[in-house]
């Protein structure tokens, strides 16, 4: 989603020059304007965090401050793949990429729960690598959390184990038992 910002600080008499910083404190957007009441600000912010907009005014009026908004994350993490099934013969184990839609909070860190011991997992950075322990279905369970450790969003996948399945015989060749 996008959201456009909009100037409403200048007339003839007096001009604005409004300039927003990203969450990182790099210059997003600047630009004067004089003799009009109504602007869209060239700027659309992409980043989850708070913005600073400075304003500065002068003229016949003059001031100098600034204001904040903050952009929430839209509360989606998607994990990649999104269902998982492990083979213990063949393919015991694969990576999952954890993603947050737009981008992650600065400091945010992520934890993991599964339902029971069918699998274990490691992490590295924003990917897990999911291990089949034994055969079974288990739930993936992923946080995320902020730098204070609140939780922001989560996501589920399922995790299904198989195993190769093979028929024993006996052939108790005359005895008996």
């Amino acid at each position: 989603e996008s959201n456009e910002l909009y100037n409403t600080y200048a007339n003839s008499n007096y001009k604005s020059i409004i300039s927003v910083y990203n969450p990182d404190g790099s210059l997003l957007y600047s630009a004067e304007y004089n003799k009009s009441d109504n602007n869209w600000i060239g700027a659309t912010p992409t980043q989850i965090g708070k913005y600073k907009v400075n304003i500065k005014i002068t003229g016949d009026v003059t001031a100098n401050y600034s204001e904040y908004f903050t952009v929430k994350s839209d509360g989606k993490v998607t994990l990649t793949p999104s269902t998982l099934t492990l083979d213990l013969k063949s393919s015991p184990s694969k990576t999952v990429e954890i993603a947050l839609s737009g981008n992650w909070p600065d400091g945010a860190t992520y934890s993991i729960k599964t339902t029971n011991s069918n699998i274990s997992q490691t992490n590295s950075g924003r990917t897990i690598t999911v291990t089949a322990k034994k055969k079974g279905t288990s739930k993936l369970y992923v946080d995320i959390l902020d730098k204070d450790g609140n939780v922001i969003t989560s996501a589920t996948t399922n995790v299904t184990v198989t195993a190769p399945e093979y028929n024993v015989t006996y052939n108790v060749n005359g005895g008996s038992g």
